[in-house]
C-alpha cells in the first residue's frame, strides 16, 4: 500500500484539546454568566464541563460539535433566546479564546515541513468552522 495523502484532524491530533479547549471554554463560561453561579453551573452541566480540571468529559457535545450544536442549550442556561446574534455571538468568543489558549501537539512546523518534502498532500478535518480552522494552522505556523 502506497500512503498518497495525510489527512489530519486538528482537536486531539494537532491540537492539545485539554489544554486549548478547556481554557478557552471556560473563559467564555464564566464571561457568560457573568458572575450569575447558577447559570455557570447550568452551563457547566450542559457541557459536560470538569471545572476543577478545567476540561470536558469525553461526553461533552463541545468535543465534537460546532456551536450551534450546542448553542441552544447555552442559550437556555442563559436564560436568552438561542438566535442567530447569540450563535454568532458565541462561535466568535470561543473562537477568539481557543486563539488565545492555542497549545500545539508537538513541532507541527518541522513536522509538516518533513511531510511536504515527501511531496504528500496533507488536509484537515475538523467540525469547526473553516475560518476558524484556517487561523489556529495559522497561529500554529502550518497553514
Amino acid at each position: 500500500m502506497t500512503i498518497r495523502a495525510l489527512l489530519f484532524d486538528k482537536d486531539g491530533t494537532l491540537v492539545d484539546v485539554d489544554r486549548t479547549s478547556g481554557p478557552a471554554a471556560w473563559d467564555v463560561m464564566t464571561d457568560l454568566a457573568a458572575g450569575n453561579r447558577a447559570h455557570l453551573d447550568a452551563l457547566i452541566s450542559c457541557s459536560h464541563y470538569m471545572e476543577d480540571e478545567r476540561r470536558f468529559r469525553a461526553s461533552s457535545p463541545l468535543l465534537a460539535g460546532a456551536p450551534d450544536d450546542y448553542a441552544d442549550d447555552w442559550a437556555a442556561a442563559l436564560g436568552q433566546p438561542p438566535d442567530a446574534g447569540f450563535r454568532r455571538d458565541l462561535s466568535q468568543r470561543l473562537g477568539d479564546a481557543g486563539l488565545r489558549h492555542l497549545t500545539p501537539l508537538g513541532a507541527l512546523p518541522k513536522i509538516f515541513a518533513d511531510l511536504e518534502s515527501h511531496g504528500l498532500p496533507i488536509g484537515l478535518a475538523t467540525n469547526h468552522g473553516a475560518g476558524g480552522a484556517r487561523l489556529q494552522l495559522r497561529q500554529l505556523g502550518i497553514e
